[in-house]
């Protein structure tokens, strides 16, 4: 493998060229487009790719450095490449952030064979028709955090002893993050598995099914967006809080096999007038026990509606 290391502050690839600014002046190293970016070790270094058009990054290892793959101007467009098998160690950082204004302008990419060891997260931003898939993500702040981003799928990752959220839904100022789903991933001790964090545009067309989310600290699960939890793994229901009534859970296990549905607040495996009529007899009155379904610390309308909701659901 072909290793080059840089020391430096700044690594700039534009279109057709790869520039080092060492000490603010911009040198030029090679001729190597993008699309050869491959087989080299950096550290201590900041990588901006900006407005380039099928291109691979691959093979190359990360220490302490940051890959970010952006745009320059709203009008501009990334878009049509990977970011397969490399390394990320020691605080490194792998980033897609597109236009506040325009999330199309990078679109259709692929992240995947990464290794994510104690560094940062991988984030997308403003950004559409992406796939995040078959990264190991280890030891890190976070593990895959999405911002007002469009289309993507976060499939059959491992992320395992995560500081903060193993995998977030964000939106940021004036645009929201739609058609997003997160399946077949396992997320093993963060402080929450899966929740919503940065911003609070709306959030809609969310899918989360078939994962597993255990042995984190705080809850494994944060339904504190509107999405489908459907035919997840938990360590337990105590790992499980509801924060918003737009949610619906189908089917839904612990890792003993028994039913976890937070509708289901008689604990008879199915949600019927029973559950209704158990939540509606409380309502108004202070309760953090199993029918502040919504938990808010009391039984309100968020309640009634979120069991009448799921009217039917067995397991």
């Amino acid at each position: 493998m072909r290793t080059r290391k840089i020391n430096t502050n700044l690594l700039l690839l534009f279109p057709f060229m790869l520039f080092v600014c060492v000490l603010g002046t911009p040198n030029l190293v090679s001729n190597a487009i993008a699309e050869e970016f491959s087989g080299q070790t950096f550290q201590d270094t900041t990588i901006i790719i900006a407005n380039q058009n099928h291109f691979s990054i691959h093979n190359n290892t990360f220490i302490n450095s940051t890959l970010r793959i952006t745009i320059n101007y709203d009008t501009d467009e990334t878009s049509n490449f990977a970011v397969s098998n490399n390394t990320f160690l020691d605080g490194s950082l792998l980033i897609v952030f597109g236009s506040t204004i325009n999330k199309t302008a990078i679109h259709h990419f692929e992240i995947h064979g990464n290794i994510i060891e104690d560094s940062v997260k991988i984030g997308v931003a403003y950004c559409s028709d992406g796939r995040i898939y078959n990264n190991t993500i280890h030891g890190c702040e976070h593990g895959i955090a999405t911002r007002s981003a469009a289309n993507i799928t976060i499939e059959q990752n491992s992320i395992s002893d995560i500081e903060g959220y193993g995998i977030y839904v964000g939106t940021g100022p004036g645009s929201g993050t739609s058609n997003v789903t997160i399946h077949n991933n396992t997320v093993r001790n963060a402080s929450i598995g899966i929740g919503k964090w940065y911003g609070s545009e709306e959030r809609r067309l969310i899918t989360v099914n078939n994962n597993t989310f255990t042995n984190c600290r705080s809850y494994d699960l944060m339904a504190d967006f509107p999405a489908v939890f459907q035919e997840n793994v938990l360590t337990g229901r105590d790992k499980l809080v509801v924060l918003d009534c737009a949610p619906l859970f189908f089917r839904n296990k612990d890792r003993d096999g028994c039913c976890v549905q937070p509708a289901d607040v008689n604990g008879d495996s199915k949600v019927d007038i029973r559950d209704v009529s158990l939540v509606s007899r409380s309502f108004g009155q202070n309760k953090t026990d199993i029918i502040d379904v919504v938990s808010s610390g009391m039984i309100d309308i968020c309640d009634i509606v979120f069991v009448s909701r799921h009217f039917g659901i067995i397991g």
